[in-house]
């Protein structure tokens, strides 16, 4: 759950950089009246995952590298030059980066609130007491339903849909009992 918890964090800081790169472009519209539309297309309308993309290949923030190595294979390559050489590898690693660039879409807030309702998660599961880890059922329901309580307070579309999930554990967990 750590190295999760670490993706997702480094996702969070990359789509706030992406925000800010938005942001700049936005600012060019002073500078560029007759491309009002096409900024608007690039921030806030069809296309605003371009940037998302385009930043994520000149970084080199490969997602695929960050979900199966960690955040050492992923820094391993991030801010370095691209090689000159076609390789598997490249292939890998621009598909990497055009996913990265899409989930950077979803916005910071997004991956930061998802952080926040894993770390609440793992501090609820740190907190069981020995027995339930051991599988006594009314204790893990009942540690499922104080976990899905504290997912509650934040008001995400993700976070809700992970509080049913382990409200409906904890009442199936209750009805076997």
């Amino acid at each position: 759950m750590d190295r999760l918890m670490e993706a997702f964090s480094i996702i969070a800081v990359f789509s706030a950089v992406h925000e800010r790169v938005l942001e700049a472009i936005r600012a060019l519209e002073t500078r560029l009246p007759n491309r009002k539309v096409l900024l608007d297309w690039l921030t806030v309308g069809g296309l605003n995952w371009v940037p998302a993309v385009i930043l994520a290949v000149a970084t080199r923030a490969n997602l695929l590298a960050l979900l199966s190595g960690g955040t050492e294979a992923f820094f391993a390559h991030y801010l370095h030059p691209w090689p000159a050489e076609f390789s598997t590898n490249l292939v890998q690693d621009v598909s990497g980066c055009l996913l990265m660039g899409l989930t950077t879409t979803l916005g910071s807030r997004f991956w930061h609130d998802l952080v926040k309702a894993l770390v609440d998660l793992r501090t609820g599961l740190k907190a069981l007491p020995e027995v339930a880890r051991r599988g006594a059922a009314p204790d893990v329901s009942r540690a499922f339903s104080v976990a899905a309580g504290e997912l509650e307070r934040h008001d995400t579309p993700a976070v809700m849909a992970v509080s049913e999930a382990l409200r409906k554990a904890a009442e199936n967990l209750q009805r076997r009992v």
